[in-house]
C-alpha cells in the first residue's frame, strides 16, 4: 500500500512536468508567432516594394508610349496638311514642319517622300529647281556607301522635301526604294494604308548604329479612291517620313524620374512575335545598361514588368526591372527585430 508521503511525491513530480510542459508550450508558441510575424512583415514589405515597382514601371512605359504617339501625331498632321492642299511647295512644307522641332527633342528629320514615275523625272527635276533645290537628281548608295545617280526604273521614291535637325544621313533626291528593306516597308505601308515603322534607320543607310527609328505615313492623291488594294497601289502620292532618336525621346520622357532605381529596356518584336530585339536600354549609367541587357528577353523575372504597344503596325515592348538599390530601399529591420525579440 502506497504511503501518503510517496503519493504526494508522485503528485509533485507530475505537477512539475505539467508546469514545465506549459512553459515549453508558451515558449514554443511565442517562437512560432515570432517566426510567423517575421515572414508576414517581410512579405508585406516585399508586396509593397512590388506594388511600388509596378506603378513606377507602368509610369515609364506610359511616358514612352505617349511620347511615341506624339511623334505619330506629327505625321498625321502632315497627312492632313496635304489633304487640305492642292499643292505643297518646299517652303510651305518647311514652314509647317519646323515648329515641331522646338517642341520635340527626339525629331531628327521630317521629310516628304515623293512617288516619281520614271517618265516624269525631268518634270520633277525642273519643279525641284523652281522650289530652290538646285541640281536635283535621284540617287542611291553604291557598294562603297557613296551617293551615285540612280539607274532608270519604272518609279522612284526619293526624299523630295527635307527638314532636319543637325546632320542627317538622307539627302534630298535619295531613292529610299533603292534599299530593299525600305522598299518592302514602302510597299507594306502603301498596301495597308496605315503608318509603318522601321527601327535602326541609320544603319540601313550605312550611317552607323544609332538608337533611331523611322515612321512612314502613306499619303494618297486627293479625291482618288483608296478602298481596294489596287486603288491604294495606283493612287499613292508619297509618304510623310519622320526620323526619331529614341535616346532623346526616352531622356526627355524620363525627366524628373529617378532613373538609377529602375532599368528600362525598349524592345521590338519580330513579325511572328517569336523573338524581340533590344532597341535601347536605359538605366542611367553605362555599367547598369549592360546589366539590363543581360536580363534577356526570353522570360520575365518575378520582378520584371512588360508593357506592349503598336508603333506603325509593329509591336514594341517596354521591359522594366528594379535595381538592387530600389529593392533594398523597400526593406527594413522590422522583420528581424520581431524575430530576435521572439527568441529573447
Amino acid at each position: 500500500m502506497v504511503s501518503w508521503k510517496a503519493f504526494w511525491c508522485i503528485l509533485h513530480k507530475l505537477t512539475l512536468k505539467k508546469r514545465h510542459f506549459a512553459i515549453l508550450c508558451v515558449v514554443g508558441i511565442g517562437l512560432a508567432l515570432s517566426i510567423f510575424a517575421h515572414y508576414v512583415i517581410r512579405e508585406a514589405e516585399h508586396s509593397r516594394t512590388s506594388s511600388e515597382f509596378a506603378m513606377a514601371a507602368t509610369d515609364r512605359s506610359t511616358l514612352i508610349h505617349r511620347a511615341i504617339e506624339q511623334n505619330a501625331a506629327i505625321l498625321e498632321s502632315i497627312r492632313s496638311f496635304y489633304a487640305a492642299s492642292k499643292r505643297v511647295e518646299s517652303s510651305e512644307f518647311r514652314e509647317f514642319a519646323e515648329p515641331y522641332f522646338s517642341h520635340h527633342s527626339g525629331i531628327q528629320a521630317l521629310q516628304w517622300v515623293q512617288r516619281i514615275r520614271g517618265s516624269g523625272v525631268a518634270g520633277y527635276r525642273e519643279e525641284a529647281r523652281e522650289n530652290g533645290i538646285e541640281d536635283f537628281q535621284i540617287t542611291e548608295l553604291d557598294s562603297n556607301q557613296k551617293f551615285v545617280a540612280a539607274p532608270k526604273r519604272e518609279e522612284y521614291f526619293p526624299v523630295y522635301y527635307n527638314v532636319q535637325y543637325g546632320v542627317n544621313q538622307v539627302q534630298a533626291g535619295f531613292d529610299l526604294a533603292s534599299v530593299p528593306v525600305l522598299k518592302a516597308v514602302l510597299d507594306r505601308c502603301t498596301d495597308l494604308g496605315e503608318p509603318v515603322s522601321v527601327s535602326h534607320f541609320s544603319s540601313l543607310l550605312g550611317s552607323g548604329h544609332q538608337p533611331d527609328y523611322a515612321l512612314f505615313m502613306p499619303i494618297y492623291r486627293n479625291g482618288m479612291p483608296t478602298r481596294t488594294l489596287t486603288d491604294r497601289q495606283e493612287n499613292i502620292q508619297g509618304f510623310a517620313l519622320g526620323v526619331f532618336n529614341l535616346d532623346s525621346i526616352v531622356r526627355e520622357a524620363f525627366l524628373g524620374l529617378k532613373v538609377e532605381e529602375i532599368g528600362t529596356q525598349l524592345c521590338e518584336y519580330s513579325t511572328s512575335k517569336e523573338h524581340a530585339t533590344c532597341l535601347l536600354a536605359y538605366w542611367g549609367s553605362e555599367a547598369a545598361t549592360s546589366e539590363i541587357i543581360h536580363l534577356g528577353r526570353a522570360t520575365l523575372q518575378p520582378m520584371q514588368h512588360e508593357s506592349q504597344f503598336l508603333v506603325g503596325n509593329t509591336t514594341w515592348a517596354v521591359v522594366s526591372a528594379p535595381t538592387q538599390a530600389f529593392i533594398h530601399k523597400g526593406r527594413s529591420l522590422h522583420p528581424w527585430i520581431v524575430l530576435v525579440c521572439g527568441f529573447i
